[in-house]
């Protein structure tokens, strides 16, 4: 089993002053792969107080320094895919064929995205008699799901450091160990200290004590509705810049003339990939009530095509 018994403030690896461990299971074998510290309120300050220090000098880098690191973090990304991606699988239990792509290869196209999006953006612009200036807002506490954990990090975590924003991130306890590998990438790709930190821990600790912390300017969360809730109440206490992106049930929608044999293999796919763990996944699939049978018996017999077993294995079908 992997220990991890620090988290990541000011460039480096310290103990957390928190009680306890959590522990991180293998969806496919129910095995305790690792554990990671759960932090508490004084492990949170002293991250946001690291992002803090960090903000001014980070707020007024060169886009041309920032590109370069991100750059440097999508070389190392790929250059560590595979080590990745297999440390994914086991966090959430996708199969490694859909995790190489989905998951890997995805986070170093949107960390290259973020690097040529630097000098594409218009930082200054005249507006009739107005000049509009984008500055960074501040440090982000970033709250990052389980399903896509490093993808999460990268859209969310990383698009804040490319305006000029110091991050703190809680990463899920569920799925943490894709973000000490990116806290390990940052010091490689040259990041300075304190521009990203990383905690670990549950929602009801971690995660409030992160979004009150009163030197959080933005709070961003993807997670559930409930969980949204409460971190709206949370940050509106403070005035803070909330962005919640929460759970939702998506409508897959098949009219009469559609070609139903290709439409619902086509949305069972899509309900089931990432083993159904998608926010934008096809779950709820509406056909005419004329067409409801044969929907139901393609529908069965696609779903009874998928073999269940280990997700480092290569991906089979059963023979009909």
């Amino acid at each position: 089993m992997l220990k991890r018994n620090r988290i990541f403030i000011d460039g480096g690896w310290t103990a957390a002053s928190g009680d306890g461990l959590i522990e991180v299971i293998n969806p496919a074998t129910e095995e305790v792969i690792a554990a990671v510290p759960c932090a508490d309120a004084k492990d949170v300050a002293l991250a946001v107080q690291s992002a803090s220090n960090a903000f001014a000098n980070w707020s007024r880098s060169p886009l041309q320094e920032r590109t370069e690191i991100f750059r440097n973090l999508a070389r190392l990304t790929k250059t560590r895919a595979e080590d990745i991606a297999r440390t994914i699988v086991s966090e959430v239990g996708q199969p490694l064929t859909q995790a190489r792509p989905g998951q890997v290869a995805g986070a170093v196209e949107e960390l290259e995205i973020i690097a040529d999006s630097l000098n594409e953006i218009a930082w200054s612009e005249q507006i009739g008699n107005t000049l509009v200036r984008r500055a960074a807002a501040g440090v982000v506490g970033a709250i990052t799901p389980w399903n896509s954990p490093l993808r999460a990090i990268v859209v969310k975590a990383g698009a804040a450091m490319a305006a000029g924003c110091t991050v703190v991130l809680k990463a899920s306890e569920i799925a943490p160990l894709s973000a000490y590998m990116f806290a390990e990438m940052t010091i490689e790709a040259g990041l300075p200290k304190g521009v990203f930190n990383l905690v670990c821990g549950t929602g009801p600790v971690t995660g409030e004590a992160l979004v009150s912390h009163p030197n959080v300017d933005v709070v961003s969360l993807t997670g559930s509705v409930r969980a949204g809730r409460r971190v709206m109440a949370l940050a509106s206490e403070g005035i803070k810049r909330v962005h919640l992106e929460l759970g939702g049930k998506s409508a897959n929608i098949i009219f009469d003339d559609a070609d139903f044999g290709r439409a619902v293999v086509d949305g069972i796919e899509d309900a089931f990939r990432n083993a159904g763990q998608v926010c934008g996944g096809l779950t709820r699939m509406l056909v005419p009530r004329s067409r409801l049978r044969e929907t139901e018996e393609l529908a069965v017999a696609k779903a009874e095509s998928y073999v269940l077993g280990d997700p480092l294995d290569r991906p089979r079908l059963l023979d009909r």
